[in-house]
């Protein structure tokens, strides 16, 4: 599993209004065959897709808890 400590700072989830959760279920649409040029018009995005697929590509939703989780156990 490929995910670090830049999920969890630096949240630029919050400026789109979307949670983690949803942002990644975007990303998986392109698993399902979607093309991205049809999800960056229907949501209003551009380079922003590309920039939640570097921060949360290779993430399930159940992951993001996890890792909070374990942020916060730690500090």
């Amino acid at each position: 599993m490929k995910f670090s400590a830049r999920v969890i700072a630096g949240n630029n989830y919050e400026k789109s209004g979307l949670t983690e959760t949803q942002i990644i279920a975007i990303l998986k649409e392109t698993d399902a065959g979607v093309k991205v040029k049809e999800i960056c018009r229907e949501r209003g995005i551009s380079s922003t897709y590309y920039n939640w697929k570097f921060k949360y590509g290779g993430i399930e939703a159940f992951d993001i808890k996890r890792i909070k989780e374990l942020f916060a156990k730690k500090g």
